[in-house]
């Protein structure tokens, strides 16, 4: 269920009915479900008139993608009304997301993006109206990042996506995961720019883009 609170704390009994909006039909199978983030992406005077942008995570380490307003109802501009399901591939029940809405774009990351015989991490733009993704953002909507050579991805560990909102770098997000080696012990962490226009790893940033 989502709440709304005003600047006095108070929940707003004129959001949702009587102030909870409740969301169903997220997933159908997959057991439980974790809603990570919620994100206003239409503001609106009216509290029933907000649209909503919610991620969140299922048991078999998918996430999901659902936009709604206060009432419940889902805007049929937005993937058809539907939830928009993407696969976290085989990721563990403590497999890690982050979702970022800014501008017209919603981005959402998640380790172990394809397979979990073969971990990288997936990061994806989607439409903040549509939930398409943007096809101009690397390779169909999603720019796979590789671990460093003789490394792989430590999924105990979570990973952290920014965008600078100012100076030199704000048009560039900044994304680390954790990485273990394939023999021998220590840990370490590999740090990647992207650019926002184009989803492409920044080729001059560190060594071998990491």
């Amino acid at each position: 269920m989502l709440l709304q609170i005003n600047a006095a704390g108070v929940i707003r009994t004129d959001f949702g009915g009587g102030g909870v909006a409740l969301i169903s039909q997220v997933n159908s199978s997959n057991g439980s479900t974790d809603i990570q983030k919620t994100f206003i992406a239409n503001p609106s005077s009216s509290a029933n008139s907000n649209q909503f942008i919610i991620f969140g995570r299922e048991d078999d380490g998918d996430g999901f993608m659902l936009k709604m307003f206060g009432t419940g109802n889902r805007p049929t501009a937005f993937n058809g009304g539907n939830t928009t399901n993407y696969s976290g591939g085989a990721a563990e029940t403590n497999g890690y997301i982050q979702d970022w809405v800014t501008g017209s774009f919603a981005y959402s990351v998640r380790l172990n993006g394809v397979s979990f015989s073969h971990p990288r991490v997936a990061f994806s733009a989607f439409s903040k109206e549509t939930g398409a993704p943007l096809a101009s953002f690397s390779d169909n909507g999603t720019v796979h990042i590789l671990t460093p050579e003789g490394n792989i991805i430590d999924q105990s560990r979570p990973l952290r996506i920014v965008l600078p909102s100012t100076g030199a770098h704000s048009n560039k997000f900044y994304l680390a995961f954790s990485t273990i080696p394939v023999l021998g012990p220590g840990t370490g962490i590999a740090l990647c720019r992207i650019n926002t226009v184009g989803g492409r790893i920044d080729n001059g940033f560190g060594t071998n883009r990491l």
